[in-house]
């Protein structure tokens, strides 16, 4: 994803320059950004285009560390950001002109990328006579690799929804209302956290819209487990703590729900709590769920969604391929629990990931 992500903010920068006109801000001299006097903030280009998109030049040259580079590429963000509060971080771009990129330097442009959102172009002078650069990928720079996601990368848990009072049962006749409000909820907290997962809504058909200790509904919410995603092959050659403590965790848990489960759910189960008797239940890896889901003949999936990177993925392999009358056609919809299932199927076929366990 990472891959991808950079890959696209590469040609959109490139292709910004070559085609819409830029300004700079300032001119060619540094310009201080900071509103305070006494501070001394001066990128070393700061340049906009027609669309307002601000375009940050950091030149790590000289006797300039990476550690000073990094943190002077951050400041630069945060005063521009300080400046103008509603500014979206995708209307920030970096670009970043050194002759080495090591290690924190790599590391800080997939910070800027994974957790920030902002655009970024990394570049290597190849002639600073005739002003030619080669573009650089960081994560190669690093010797990061992508793999396939497997059926043991995410982890699920989920939420039982008892009817435990009268408003239940109204609320069971009711679920479409109720669930799109959940739906908002879970979706606008997951873009908020840069979380990557989806949901299914549940219903076992065999219950009686009664009171008592068998729920008719529950969602069951899967995330990516990151103790499932690890590069083994490097950490089993490396003799650190940390590789060692990273190993024991992925070789010893079958499925590690990422803590802020909590806090994507939180609202959402917040607005449950009116209706229902609300309790966790279930955590497995997408696996072992998947293969217990299948023996249960009396539940069926009514309804899901996905979100983050993993949600634009999925995305891609239900419609990209596909003309508009296929739309139409073939009712492609990533909220219908089997066109789901499908594009799942196809995220998990043949997959190189490395499992501790096949079992």
């Amino acid at each position: 994803m990472l891959t991808d992500r950079y890959d696209s903010s590469v040609i959109w920068i490139c292709d910004r320059f070559a085609k819409w006109e830029i300004s700079l801000v300032g001119g060619i001299n540094p310009t201080n950004i900071s509103l305070d006097k006494s501070d001394r903030l001066y990128p070393d280009i700061i340049a906009y285009d027609e669309c307002k998109n601000f375009f940050l030049f950091e030149l790590k040259v000289g006797s300039k560390t990476e550690r000073e580079a990094v943190t002077e590429l951050f400041a630069y963000v945060f005063e521009l950001r300080t400046l103008m509060p509603t500014l979206n971080n995708h209307e920030i771009s970096l670009i970043i002109i050194s002759d080495e990129f090591g290690v924190l330097l790599s590391h800080a442009v997939l910070q800027v990328l994974s957790f920030f959102g902002m655009k970024v172009l990394c570049l290597r002078p190849k002639n600073k006579i005739y002003l030619n650069f080669e573009i650089v990928d960081p994560l190669k720079s690093l010797g990061m690799k992508d793999y396939r996601l497997s059926d043991k990368a995410i982890s699920v848990y989920s939420l039982s929804l008892y009817q435990h009072k009268k408003v239940s049962l109204k609320a069971n006749e009711n679920i479409e209302m109720i669930l799109k409000v959940v739906d908002d909820m879970l979706l606008d907290r997951a873009n908020r956290l840069g979380s990557n997962g989806f949901y299914f809504l549940h219903k076992n058909e065999y219950t009686e819209n009664t009171c008592g200790p068998v729920a008719t509904y529950f969602i069951t919410i899967g995330l990516l487990d990151p103790f499932k995603l690890l590069d083994v092959p490097s950490l089993l050659s490396r003799k650190t703590n940390i590789s060692s403590f990273l190993l024991d965790i992925a070789s010893d848990h079958d499925s590690h729900l990422q803590n802020h489960f909590y806090e994507l759910v939180s609202e959402a189960e917040q607005f449950l709590k009116k209706f229902y008797h609300v309790t966790y239940e279930t955590p497995a890896s997408y696996r072992q769920f998947s293969r217990a889901f299948e023996s249960w003949q009396n539940v069926c999936a009514v309804s899901c969604n996905v979100w983050g990177e993993f949600g634009e993925f999925v995305r891609e392999i239900l419609y990209s391929n596909k003309t508009g009358e296929d739309f139409f056609n073939e009712e492609l919809d990533h909220t219908n629990p089997f066109c789901l299932w499908e594009a799942l199927e196809v995220v998990f076929s043949g997959s190189n990931g490395i499992d501790f366990d096949d079992s």
